[in-house]
């Protein structure tokens, strides 16, 4: 069975460190290795070497990415083990500045609603409708809701499951609404299901 898979934002919200750096080298029983340039959170250091905890047996890194962002549960000596698998919420690679967006919603996630980005309105959504505070308006539910159903057909499976954990937070289930849907369906059956809800919201409001 494929892993769970978990959005972005709760691999922010969770990891003990979070670096971004270059995948540098590839060994398919060891892993990645990964050269931090800066570290947003926690026990590593730029310009060090870290083998990548999790990492073996994913092909795609042996292209030796650039500009990753990696989730990381614990420092090991040498090695940084992830937070999830590479595929699975635990790194964010080909999405350049996507960390930049979650972390300006996380520090103020009902201003970053109204934010021009619409990943960022997304990040921003989720952390409103996840942080157990003060129940949205009626106008925040509103893009709450534009930000999910774009959040389906948009972006990585990591993004599309912030998605999904969006609307399932509010106590909406797409199974329940006739939306068959899956992050990793393909784009067509995802563009079907962004329009499948908004229909369905404009029909409820």
């Amino acid at each position: 069975m494929a892993p769970p898979l978990y959005p972005f934002e709760q691999a922010f919200r969770k990891a003990a460190i979070v670096v971004h750096g270059d995948i540098i080298a590839y060994d398919q029983q060891l892993g990645a290795t990964l050269r931090v340039r800066e570290v947003v959170r926690g026990d590593a250091r730029a310009g060090d070497e870290y083998l990548l905890g999790g990492s073996p047996g994913y092909a795609f890194l042996a292209s030796l990415p650039g500009e990753v962002t990696a989730f990381i549960r614990v420092r090991e000596g040498a090695a940084l083990q992830l937070w999830q698998g590479p595929t699975s919420g635990g790194l964010i690679w080909r999405e350049p500045g996507l960390l930049e967006r979650i972390m300006r919603a996380h520090a103020n996630p009902r201003t970053a609603l109204r934010a021009s980005d619409p990943r960022e309105r997304l990040a921003a959504a989720y952390f409103v409708v996840t942080s157990g505070a003060e129940k949205p308006s009626a106008t925040e539910l509103d893009a709450i809701m534009d930000s999910a159903a774009w959040g389906l057909s948009h972006g990585s499976p990591s993004t599309h499951q912030a998605a999904v954990d969006i609307l399932a937070t509010l106590g909406y289930s797409l199974k329940a609404l006739g939306i068959t849907y899956h992050p990793v369906f393909k784009p067509e059956f995802k563009d079907a299901a962004e329009t499948q809800l908004r229909l369905w919201w404009k029909q409820r409001r």
